[in-house]
């Protein structure tokens, strides 16, 4: 019976019918003296045939349904290792009858010479590169496993390895039972452009894991299979992605779909994954705005993955071409507070009747779980390299840290004031080995009674704080003179772990009838440079957010009434705004800042619109209101950008940040 199963993609047995594997079937000897006749048969399908018909070197694949049929052909050869002790004798047999529905074939096998009495093993292949002369134990996969492109190159080139063993055969009385199976499976894409325009210029359709390596066997060559070991002993899970590549490119007309095939052995866990279209440049056409789940793979498949092109985004679809659920369909019920990216999810925390929830929207378009983690307001995140949520929070004026590596039993600490007064507006970052960076501001950090920017970190199993930035207040003999740090502080940790804390600053110098004010944007790094914005004598600066791309820090920040990215550049003591960008559209209030090495993207939000910057390109989303009193926030998975937000409605939503007009 056939049995199909959808799950990340469709899942049929290579070969239908009540077995997985073609059958080799002992027959009586015939007189040959050394030689035994075998006769290898599909599995019964029905009444339905296969006529073996021409000379060509390779076995039939034929589709029957999503099931794909294979048919011996005439001239079909298999490759054979003789084992006994240290001697190993290679040998090819061709086929020398077959069946007219192309199930059955007889191979003559002659045990050779070198094989005395007692016993030996016998191994075969049929396909990929064959067995190798110096050793034929060892099977070669095929070159060029990308370059097939259509389930006809995959038969013309041989790409279907078939393997088979078997131990202990008495050479004077030779019994063989074997049963042939797959080592690889057939995979393939149907891409289909339900756009009102032709998509032109594929060249390569890619299938990428979120997380890992995921098949054996390389476009390149150089990959063996030891038949003894059953394992694969050069160039072992040697892949994150599987090529389909066309000989030339191709365009894909509106309403039409075009089907890839290809062939590899997966590994047996096989993440999730994701689609890109390339062109012949290697430059990405599109990639799957979602993902399909991990799961179980084995060989001796065929899996199907199905895709459709808007004329905008390209998305996994089911055997319809229905798009599947991606993250932007996602919403829950809450006021987001700030978002966080991991690898293949958005990390996100919100608030519901003044208590604060985590939960993560994955790249397949599911939530993995609300999560309650407390009372509490002014939450920030941050996702560490495993993965892992990292949460700060204010709650009863302290800050409450917590975190989770298994999504479930979640570690609390909390930071006080260090003199009595209250903690506040926290932000965090995580070092390489998952420890947390944290600022925030502390009423009474130095025992004066003014707010002081603090830093602090558990390293050492504890958080050990530090007053980074000192707020005062000095009257002596008519003269007078304060700093004060009223506003959000943001920290950010560079590839060497040296974190880098950013702030607004009040500060004025004063004697017997006069004050001079000055307002500034000012940081300070973990190695004591520090620099800011030029002071003015109103109130025109503000800080948004800070964020390591690869190779920098940049901040998000108003200086002198202008929003503004810039990278951090430190040169000795000094830090410097370099590269700096300003916000065009008049009214943007920024809130969040994503970056990596190619772009930089913020969220904000105009009077009550949602607002963004992809690099130059500024939008404002005329279809999405923004609730009063949230403020939305950016990340990015794959190199996709995305916005959280709270719509007007109280609903958590995503939207993909628009890249150009």
């Amino acid at each position: 019976m056939k049995k199909i199963l959808i799950l990340s993609v469709v899942l049929t047995a290579l070969i239908a019918g009540c077995a997985d594997n073609k059958e080799i079937v002992e027959e009586q000897q015939t007189g040959k003296g050394r030689t035994i006749t075998l006769t290898a048969s599909m599995p019964d399908e029905g009444s339905e045939t296969a006529p073996a018909t021409g000379a060509e070197t390779r076995i039939a694949l034929t589709p029957d349904g999503k099931n794909i049929k294979l048919t011996w052909q005439a001239s079909d050869q298999l490759q054979l290792c003789f084992v006994q002790g240290s001697t190993k004798v290679k040998q090819t047999v061709a086929v020398s009858d077959i069946s007219v529905d192309g199930k059955r074939a007889t191979f003559d096998i002659t045990i050779p010479t070198e094989i005395t009495t007692g016993t030996f093993d016998l191994y075969g292949m049929y396909g990929g590169g064959g067995l190798s002369d110096t050793d034929p134990t060892i099977a070669i996969l095929p070159t060029g496993l990308s370059l097939a492109g259509d389930l006809t190159g995959v038969q013309n080139q041989k790409h279907v390895m078939l393997k088979f063993s078997q131990t202990g055969i008495d050479v004077n009385n030779p019994s063989i039972s074997v049963t042939f199976s797959h080592l690889g499976s057939l995979f393939s894409v149907r891409l289909k452009n339900t756009s009102a325009s032709s998509w032109d210029g594929i060249s390569k359709i890619k299938i990428i894991a979120d997380t890992g390596q995921w098949l054996y066997g390389d476009e390149n060559g150089g990959v063996q299979y030891n038949l003894v070991s059953g394992t694969f002993v050069s160039g072992p899970v040697s892949n994150n992605y599987m090529a389909f590549n066309l000989s030339s490119p191709i365009n894909l007309p509106a309403g039409e779909e075009k089907q890839f095939w290809g062939w590899y052995p997966p590994v047996s866990d096989v993440p999730s994954l994701r689609l890109e279209v390339l062109n012949s440049s290697d430059a990405i056409l599109a990639q799957s705005s979602n993902s399909r789940p991990s799961r179980d793979a084995s060989s001796g498949k065929s899996y199907y993955f199905y895709a459709v092109w808007d004329g905008t985004l390209l998305k996994f679809a089911d055997d319809a071409f229905s798009p599947r659920s991606m993250m932007e369909d996602l919403s829950l019920t809450g006021d987001i507070m700030h978002a966080a990216e991991g690898t293949d999810f958005i990390g996100i925390v919100y608030s519901k009747s003044g208590s604060v929830y985590y939960n993560a929207a994955k790249f397949d378009g599911t939530w993995t779980g609300e999560t309650l983690l407390g009372e509490g307001t002014e939450a920030r995140i941050a996702i560490d390299g495993g993965n892992h949520p990292h949460v700060v929070y204010t709650s009863g004026g302290q800050i409450i840290y917590r975190t989770t590596s298994d999504g479930t039993n979640w570690n609390t600490e909390n930071i006080t004031s260090n003199y009595g007064g209250t903690c506040s507006r926290p932000d965090i970052s995580v070092d390489a080995e998952g420890y947390a960076d944290i600022s925030y501001t502390d009423s009474n950090g130095d025992g004066d009674g003014y707010r002081d920017i603090m830093y602090a970190e558990n390293s050492s199993g504890t958080f050990v704080k530090t007053l980074f930035f000192n707020g005062y207040y000095y009257y002596s003999s008519g003269s007078k003179s304060a700093a004060y740090y009223d506003k959000h502080s943001y920290i950010a940790l560079d590839g060497d772990d040296q974190f880098s804390i950013i702030t607004w600053a009040h500060s004025f110098y004063g004697g017997i009838g006069f004050t001079d004010h000055s307002y500034s944007v000012v940081i300070k790094s973990s190695t004591s440079a520090s620099g800011g914005t030029a002071g003015t004598s109103g109130d025109t600066h503000d800080v948004y957010d800070i964020a390591f791309n690869g190779t920098d820090v940049v901040a998000l920040f108003k200086d002198n009434n202008v929003n503004k990215t810039a990278v951090l550049q430190t040169s000795g003591t000094t830090i410097n705004f370099t590269n700096s960008s300003d916000i065009a559209t008049t009214g943007v209030t920024p809130t969040s800042l994503s970056v990596n090495a190619s772009h930089t993207v913020v969220s904000g939000y105009v009077g009550s619109t949602l607002f963004t910057k992809y690099d130059t390109y500024e939008n404002t989303y005329s279809e999405i209101t923004i609730k009063s009193g949230t403020k939305p926030a950016v990340a990015n998975v794959y190199g996709i950008f995305y916005v959280v937000y709270t719509d007007n409605a109280g609903s958590v939503k995503i939207v993909r940040v628009k890249t150009s007009a």
